[in-house]
């Protein structure tokens, strides 16, 4: 098979060179190749030929390439979280000394009369802050301007 596409292509390139020989004959000395020589100068061309093309690939690739650069990129995250023990702060109890020096000054008394006292102790309390499920949707969008 590779024999068959190598006369094939020597010949066309005997053909095409003895053409443009005649083209060119007016003035200068007619060049006289051999088989041989016809044969390696068709595959040294050859490879030119896939090289050039190989080249010429790589081009529309790269070109293909920065193209897609231009177009608008997009892209989109979503999450979910289920966080199953919220963390617990526990608090002091600011309000109560605030509320029984109130009660204390306007002298506010209990169902048996008695006056209502602060004790004292500052108590805390546990509080929860956050919730079980948390949810978050993202959406980013980039244009190239020229």
């Amino acid at each position: 098979m590779f024999r068959s596409h190598q006369i094939i292509f020597s010949s066309a390139f005997l053909l095409l060179s003895s053409l443009s020989l005649k083209a060119q004959e007016t003035k200068t000395e007619v060049h006289r190749i051999s088989a041989d020589q016809a044969v390696s100068l068709a595959l040294k061309q050859r490879t030119e030929v896939l090289n050039a093309r190989l080249d010429l690939k790589n081009q529309e690739s790269f070109n293909r390439e920065i193209t897609g650069q231009a177009y608008p990129q997009v892209n989109a995250n979503f999450g979910v979280n289920r966080q199953f023990a919220i963390p617990v702060t526990v608090l002091p109890d600011f309000i109560s000394p605030s509320v029984y020096t109130v009660l204390e000054n306007e002298d506010v008394r209990d169902a048996n009369g008695n006056p209502i006292r602060f004790s004292g102790d500052v108590n805390t309390f546990p509080a929860q802050f956050g919730v079980p499920w948390q949810a978050q949707l993202g959406l980013n969008v980039q244009q190239i301007l020229f």
